[in-house]
């Protein structure tokens, strides 16, 4: 009951985070904890923020006790990086699809998906096995019979 009781208090405590670019380079990461964290920090509670994935090149780590509104701003692209955005239908850019390549590097091609060379190559495949398996029972059948014929014929005896 106890541990339910710090798991529900842990998960009411909020905990918000925000990052802004700093004037020396680099990015500076603010984690910021509710009012009422006080208490669990004194009594050792443990607490985390994950860091998002376009936040990078992290600086300073500030932690700081309040409600406010905490930036989000991104670093501004490093020099010889270009960002790529895709045209949606109406040939307006569309955020979502932003891409950022530096200069050295190009995007990878999308590798060509050849079904049907593959679904022609599969159905060859299938077509031989039954051939294979026809064949087979064919060559079996008139083994019986030609085994039959020496077992009857008056030479055998």
């Amino acid at each position: 009951m106890l541990a339910a009781m710090l798991c529900l208090t842990a998960a009411s405590v909020g905990i918000d985070a925000g990052w802004q670019p700093l004037s020396t380079g680099g990015m500076e990461y603010i984690v910021q904890l509710s009012p009422d964290a006080r208490e669990l920090l004194r009594s050792g509670q443990m607490f985390q923020s994950d860091v998002p994935l376009n936040v990078q090149d992290i600086r300073v780590i500030r932690i700081v006790v309040g409600s406010e509104k905490l930036p989000r701003v991104d670093a501004p692209p490093a020099p010889g990086v270009i960002k790529v955005s895709a045209l949606s239908a109406q040939n307006q850019p569309s955020s979502s699809s932003a891409q950022v390549f530096s200069a050295e590097e190009k995007p990878a091609a999308e590798p060509s998906r050849p079904w049907l060379p593959l679904t022609v190559a599969c159905l060859l495949a299938f077509a031989s096995l039954a051939a294979f398996v026809y064949l087979l029972g064919i060559h079996l059948e008139l083994r019986r019979r030609y085994r039959k014929l020496l077992e009857s014929s008056p030479a055998a005896r």
